[in-house]
This record gives structure tokens, sequence and C-alpha cells, in this order.
């Protein structure tokens, strides 16, 4: 006898192998960063896909959504630390002694590219969904 739960992700599982699109079964979600987030300087991006088309559709997905399908097996997901405010570019100190320089902080380009290299590991189609590493951010 198959319970609910397991019913739901049969259910769930039969509207993806048909060809429905991921959009039917996640809910899309476009985050919008508060005061607050801009004042802390990043957000946490959520984004989830087909576990069997790893270059299939990536759909950006609410944080409630990512925690209930991280342990479902049908889908693949990942969160993304973005950076949404701070200079556009490193900010970088030189040493007045030796010249050396040493980066001080990530700027948004730098910072949010290295996420999404990160979340690529896990979602390597995510290089074409993140393609702005300017979303989202507010400069100075």
């Amino acid at each position: 006898m198959v319970n609910k739960e397991e019913r739901m992700i049969i259910d769930s599982y039969r509207k993806v192998s048909t060809g429905t699109s991921i959009l039917a079964i996640t809910s899309p979600f476009v985050p919008v960063p508060t005061d607050a987030d801009f004042e802390f300087g990043e957000i946490r991006r959520f984004f989830s896909q087909q576990a069997n088309q790893p270059f299939g559709e990536i759909v950006e997905i609410a944080k409630s959504t990512f925690t209930g399908l991280q342990q479902k097996s049908l889908f693949t997901v990942v969160e993304v630390r973005w950076k949404v405010s701070g200079p556009a570019e490193d900010t970088i100190n030189v040493d007045p002694i030796t010249g050396v320089e040493t980066v001080d902080s990530l700027g948004i380009r730098n910072a949010n590219e290295a996420a999404v290299r990160q979340a690529a590991k896990v979602m390597p189609a995510i290089t074409s969904k993140l393609t702005n590493v300017f979303q989202l951010w507010r400069g100075h």
C-alpha cells in the first residue's frame, strides 16, 4: 500500500516524466531584497531542476519550497549566497612599503561569479540561468 507522501512523489514523477514543465511542479519565486538585506549585503537564493535533466529548465524557488524538495530525489536543488550591495569591483589595498596588492573585499562581480561557479558544481546549467551578476544589486 502506498502512503499519501509516496503517492504525491509518484504523481510528481509522472508529471515530470510525461514532459510537464518543472514550473507546474515547483512554484517560481522572484526574490525582492529588503532594506535589511541590502544593509547586510547578501541574500540567499534557491533553485531547483529535475534531477534526470541536468541541462533542463532551472526555476528559482522560495526557501520553503527548497526545504521541501531537499529530500526529494526527483529534484536537484541548490542554495546560492548572492551579494546585493557593495562596490561593483573588488576593493584593493596596496601596502605602502612593499607595493603588494591584496584584495580587501570582493566586489559584486567577483563574489557573484564565484557563487555561480560554486552552484554549478551541483547544477551545471545554472551558469546559463545566472548570467547577470549584478542582478538585484543596489550600487553605491
